[in-house]
Order: C-alpha cells, then sequence, then structure tokens
C-alpha cells in the first residue's frame, strides 16, 4: 500500500513538471527533495539552492575555537560568545560576555580576541579559529590595519596569534549555531561568563552531538 502511494504520488509530479504548471515559488526550497526524486524542472527557473554545511573536528593535539559577536540593531547592544572543542568533538569550555552599545564589526572582533586571551590563559598552543564573518577572517588573516576603531583589537589579536599555531577559516552561520547560542544566552548577564565542560551537561545538546558525529546542516541560498 505505501509503495503504491508513493508511486502515484511521484507519477502526478512528473506530470506537474511536463505540463509546466509548476512556478519557481511552488518549490518554496525544496528543489533538493525533487532533486532525490528525479523530477525534471528546467535550468532557467531561478531555485533555491541547498548547500550542506558540517562543523568539521580539528586534529588530534588541536582544538577548534567557534566565534560568534552581533549587535542587535548594528549599533545596539552586543554580544560575543564562544565554544572550544577538542578533536573528538567534546566541549572544554565556552563563554558568553555582554558588550555594551557597538556595532557587529566590534562585537565580532571582540570575541576573537576574549576567546585567544582565554585560550592562552588556559595553556593551548595550537588552534583553529572558525567564524562565519568572512570580513573579520580577513582582517585578521592580511594583518591590515582596518578602520580606526578597531586597530587596538586587531594588534592584540595578531600578537596573541603570533603565540601560538594557528589555522583560521569561515563556516556558514548554520554550522556555527552552537557559538551563536552563547552569544545569546549574554543579553541575560552582567558580565562575563566562562563555563567548563562539567558545567555545560543539558545544554545545547542537539548541537553538540550533530558537530560531535558531524552530522550536516543545510544552508538554503
Amino acid at each position: 500500500m505505501p509503495h503504491a502511494i508513493i508511486s502515484k504520488t511521484w507519477y502526478h509530479l512528473q506530470n506537474l513538471c511536463r505540463s509546466n504548471i509548476w512556478e519557481p515559488e511552488h518549490l518554496k526550497g525544496d528543489v533538493f527533495a525533487a532533486g532525490l526524486l528525479k523530477l525534471k524542472i528546467p535550468e532557467t527557473r531561478n531555485y533555491q539552492k541547498c548547500k550542506i554545511v558540517y562543523w568539521l573536528k580539528p586534529d588530534p593535539g588541536w582544538v577548534k575555537l567557534n566565534t560568534d559577536g552581533a549587535s542587535k540593531g548594528n549599533p545596539g547592544l552586543a554580544r560575543a560568545g564562544s565554544i572550544v572543542k577538542d578533536y573528538e568533538g567534546k566541549v572544554i569550555f565556552a563563554f558568553y560576555e555582554p558588550i555594551g552599545f557597538t556595532n557587529n564589526m566590534v562585537a565580532k572582533m571582540h570575541d576573537v580576541l576574549r576567546g585567544l586571551d582565554i585560550y592562552l590563559e588556559k595553556g593551548f598552543s595550537k588552534v583553529w579559529l572558525e567564524l562565519d564573518a568572512l570580513h573579520i577572517i580577513h582582517l585578521i588573516s592580511r594583518q591590515v590595519r582596518g578602520a580606526w576603531y578597531i586597530q587596538n583589537m586587531l594588534q592584540h589579536i595578531q600578537i596573541y596569534l603570533k603565540q601560538m599555531e594557528v589555522k583560521i577559516s569561515h563556516i556558514f552561520r548554520e554550522g556555527n549555531q552552537a557559538a551563536d547560542y552563547f552569544a545569546n544566552q549574554a543579553l541575560e548577564i552582567d558580565e562575563i561568563s566562562i563555563i567548563n565542560h562539567d558545567q555545560l551537561r543539558g545544554r545545547i545538546t542537539g548541537i553538540v552531538k550533530m558537530d560531535r558525529l558531524s552530522l550536516p546542516y543545510f544552508r538554503f541560498s
């Protein structure tokens, strides 16, 4: 019985394709599913594309620092949050912090600086720094001066980076959900909060489990 229903549905969808009844807005992001059903969709139409995003584990001996900062209103009340995991995907520690009134760039830059500061304080020497802001990565990687209001933070970040072995990469926001979670938690506190693995039990369990198992997130564009 289920096979008959699936077969009839697929046949009906094929007829819709052949008759050109479908319009781009009808799919609403389901092009990925249509492809799995091998439905022939005209190439000329502008559909949403689906990209699979993975959070990748660092190599043994390395830890991975995912950061996120944001300003509500840009400029507005800003916050920062980061999470550090080992080569098995286990959480080592995380932190979140309210920053005050500023813009998105300062919030993200502040988060990177604070994360590296705590990282060095805890005695780590190899870090994979990952964030969802390409413009921040370009500023850090190319060692440029940047706008006057972030120059001091940039200089301190570059000093920290010289004290460790580092890799820097970009990840889409869908794969950076754990850091985003902690950044949002900062809205409820007045000062920085650093929490270790034991204190994280029962929080963001689903996100951490997906990362540890390297399960995919889906990004539509």
